[in-house]
């Protein structure tokens, strides 16, 4: 460091030391394994394929001497790729160590070594050496620093003629820019935007400077936060324009399938089994895997509910067992799904050899060794996402494998780039990706980025920063969503443009002309009278708390109070107002004096009880038996609720009719209510929720689809609307609707795809005058993002959660009779 200082004290310059010295001694290029094209010049990180389908991965690269190697880090595949035939003047072969401990392999293709992968592919190659110079630009040194301050003179800001061109561009920006787009730059809030207009034009950087440096609420670091936007811009910009050109060409291949005209599979695949036939659009899907297949690229199956995605996947795989390719692949599910894909294989394509890793950790343990050893043959992995990452041993476990396809079901779980799943699953070794989900765009614009980004790693993987800063919805500080600026809707044009040759995406109502009628019915229930009175004492109560508080605290109480009025809005018993303080006491008396619970005190027993709802001490109750007897709620108060009143004339109408009843809720302890109404009212049914053992969920609705004198099947709305078949069913009652649309439209489709005879009835249940109304206007608000964004047609992200809060609390303001609307 002191001869770094003393260097640069006398005019030394690295980066032009850099220069010199890389002409003197230039570093050999590095070429994949088993690549005899030509070396790539570009950044040596991420995954390569070359022409034989090979994976390669690129790590960590040092210069020894004049050799530049790849170190294999703890993520890379089992192999990196050298180009240097000697360290220290000695050969290089086997393993070995550099001082930080990293291995360094070296794997020379053996004479006339055959690769696994024969076949010749056409594979798309992209440029990405404009890109490595754009994030050279963009990391360059900030333009504004605290030695510039205010001068009277330009000789101040005498820089090199880039960074005064970078300075123009700022500036220039800065006085052009409408609003809505200054909004697009990070720290640019609404105040800040207006002192902007106030104080520009600048004719010069410095009078920029000045403005920002005097200006209350401004602050020259705003100069920089616009370098980088505008760099940030520039760069996803260029990426866009690579992508065009193998756009066109994918999206005039794709029409000619989708039309017809070129069908590389005519017949389904030979293997499928014989009593089984594909339906058109599924043989069409089939056709565009194999297409992506051939041209070496990932994509996403985005077919709506019930279109069957499942089967066209496995055979789709049959096809390419037949074409000599055995894997293995992975496919990962739901846990709620792993039964019927198993199933589903084993109906379509016995001759694959599917291995499901799942079980308790020592049968993944003796799984895990079986595979490693060799003493496993097998096509196909089916996991779950929760097993994949269970453990270390896990996630170490399918590191380690080279997966032809990598297939992962309701992608829609991909959607956050920034989550840890998202993270670790990226990262599996796979030739191919292919992912699958009914809802490719849910609830915010930078989860079709999160998409491309898993469809196209080796593009996206290393421009994310970048993309998150642009492709964010601009915001009100009220949380309403403003029109969105002339460039970001262009570059959402482009986005779409970019996936649409790799996204497939059919609707039942174009490709299933015979499939029965979908009837949406909302069904508007009045609550009973001490729904209405429990209501109004919450909404009260919270606005006085309300008053007694500061402003800055009331955001952290809007989540608490927005759902005590869901609890009130659906069940007077999912709060408390039959058992009162003294009897909490009684009662804590009585439990104290029983053999599980004297060593127990009556103080702490009471506060338990405290924060539970009736229907848990009512639940309670029933465990104490004869003891707590007495303190036991009357059917009564089961059965009295609006939505109860409603259904106990809804159900024998349509069982009247012979229709079956799906009735999907989000929380289990309404499950549980609803479960002791059926009870109440002499209803058979089954009941399936997250609670329930994977493996004994498709039993159970083996179970319902058999037995027709089991009409109603009780379901959790999130662990039951993934790729569940329940065609036996074809009335869906959605007792409480959830804040994302796409939640409730999973669920309605469990009955309506492929395989119904009956026209499908789904029924939303909301409280009059109560905050479902206004949650059901933020997932229409959200279906309407959906159609504006795409032209053919679910962890969220920090922002999705930020808009939904801010909507949210408006709704809350019109709940409370304080919105805008009501004072006009």
């Amino acid at each position: 460091m002191v001869i770094q200082d003393t260097l640069i004290s006398h005019n030394w310059n690295r980066e032009a030391a850099q220069k010199q010295l890389d002409m003197d001694h230039p570093v050999p290029k590095l070429a994949y394994v088993g690549d005899a094209g030509p070396a790539h010049d570009g950044p040596l990180d991420g995954n390569r394929q070359n022409e034989d389908g090979e994976a390669t991965v690129l790590k960590k690269v040092q210069t020894v001497g004049r050799a530049s190697m790849i170190i294999k880090g703890k993520n890379t595949h089992k192999y990196a790729a050298i180009n240097a035939a000697q360290r220290d003047g000695q050969p290089l072969s086997g393993d070995n160590q550099d001082n930080d401990g990293d291995d360094i392999i070296v794997r020379k293709k053996k004479k006339n070594q055959k690769t696994k992968d024969t076949r010749k592919r056409a594979r798309f190659e992209f440029s990405d050496d404009d890109g490595d110079k754009d994030e050279v630009a963009a990391k360059r040194e900030k333009i504004y620093n605290s030695s510039d301050s205010d001068s009277e003179s330009e000789q101040k800001y005498a820089v090199t003629t880039e960074v005064a061109n970078v300075r123009k561009q700022v500036v220039d920006f800065l006085n052009d820019a409408p609003p809505l787009e200054l909004g697009s730059v990070p720290t640019c809030s609404n105040k800040r935007i207006e002192k902007i207009l106030s104080v520009r034009p600048f004719s010069t950087y410095a009078e920029a400077v000045s403005a920002m440096t005097s200006t209350p609420g401004l602050s020259p670091e705003i100069l920089n936060e616009v370098q980088s936007f505008l760099a940030s811009r520039n760069i996803v910009a260029k990426l866009m324009s690579s992508c065009e050109g193998l756009v066109r060409e994918m999206k005039v291949q794709v029409e000619t399938i989708q039309q017809l005209k070129e069908m590389k599979i005519k017949q389904q695949p030979k293997s499928v089994s014989d009593h089984l036939k594909l339906a058109p659009h599924q043989l069409i899907g089939i056709n565009w895997m194999a297409l992506l297949y051939e041209k070496g690229l990932n994509g996403i199956l985005a077919d709506e509910m019930g279109l069957g995605k499942t089967i066209q996947v496995v055979t789709f795989l049959t096809w390419l067992l037949e074409r000599g390719e055995k894997g293995p692949h992975l496919v990962v599910v739901p846990s709620s799904t792993l039964d019927n894909w198993h199933r589903e294989f084993s109906t379509w394509c016995p001759q694959l050899k599917v291995v499901i890793y799942s079980g308790p950790q020592e049968d993944r343990k003796a799984l895990r060794l079986d595979v490693v050893n060799g003493r496993l043959s097998m096509n196909v992995i089916l996991a779950t996402y929760n097993t994949l990452a269970s453990t270390p041993e896990d996630r170490g476990f399918f590191k380690k494998l080279q997966f032809v396809y990598a297939i992962f079901d309701e992608a829609h779980m991909l959607k956050n780039m920034n989550s840890q799943r998202f993270q670790s699953l990226i990262q599996i070794a796979s030739s191919f990706k292919l992912m699958l989900t009914g809802t490719p765009l849910q609830n915010n614009l930078i989860e079709l980025m999160s998409l491309l980004t898993f469809t196209m790693p080796h593009l996206f993987c290393n421009k994310t920063t970048h993309m998150k800063s642009l492709f964010k919805g601009s915001k009100t500080s009220g949380g309403e969503e403003t029109a969105r600026n002339v460039y970001e809707r262009e570059r959402i044009k482009q986005a779409k443009a970019i996936m649409q040759p790799f996204v497939l995406r059919r609707l039942k109502a174009d490709v299933l002309g015979n499939l029965p009628t979908k009837h949406d019915n909302l069904e508007k229930v009045e609550m009973v009278e001490i729904q209405k009175q429990l209501y109004k004492k919450t909404v009260t109560a919270f606005k006085r708390s309300k008053a007694e508080r500061r402003l800055d605290e009331d955001v952290n109480a809007e989540g608490s109070v927005l759902m005590q009025l869901r609890k009130a809005a659906n069940h007077p018993l999912l709060l408390r107002t039959h058992y009162s303080d003294n009897r909490l006491r009684q009662m804590a008396k009585i439990i104290c004096k029983q053999p599980s619970h004297k060593e127990s005190t009556v103080s702490l027993v009471f506060e338990d009880m405290q924060v539970m709802s009736d229907f848990q001490l009512h639940s309670l109750c029933l465990q104490f038996g004869n003891c707590l007897k007495e303190y036991l709620l009357p059917d009564e108060t089961i059965t009295n609720s609006g939505k109860f009143k409603y259904l106990q004339e809804f159900i024998p109408s349509q069982l009247k009719q012979n229709n079956r009843i799906l009735i999907f809720s989000q929380f289990t302890m309404m499950l549980d209510i609803i479960e002791k109404f059926l009870y109440i009212e002499k209803y058979n049914y089954l009941r399936i929720d997250g609670s329930t053992p994977v493996s004994d969920r498709q039993d159970l609705i083996d179970a319902f689809v058999n037995d027709e004198n089991i009409p109603i099947f009780l379901l959790s709305t999130k662990a039951c609307g993934l790729g569940i078949n329940l065609t036996a069913a074809n009335v869906v009652v959605l007792h409480d609707i959830d804040y994302n649309p796409y939640n409730d439209k999973q669920a309605e489709d469990r009955c309506h795809r492929i395989g119904q005879t009956r026209e499908v009835h789904i029924y939303r249940l909301i409280s009059k005058e109560t905050i479902e109304e206004a949650m059901f206007a933020v997932a229409q608000k959200k279906l309407r993002l959906e159609q504006r964004i795409t032209t053919d047609d679910g962890e969220g992200t920090k922002d999705e959660a930020q808009q939904d809060k801010a909507v949210l609390g408006q709704l809350l303001k019109r709940a409370l009779g304080e919105d805008d609307q009501d004072e006009n």
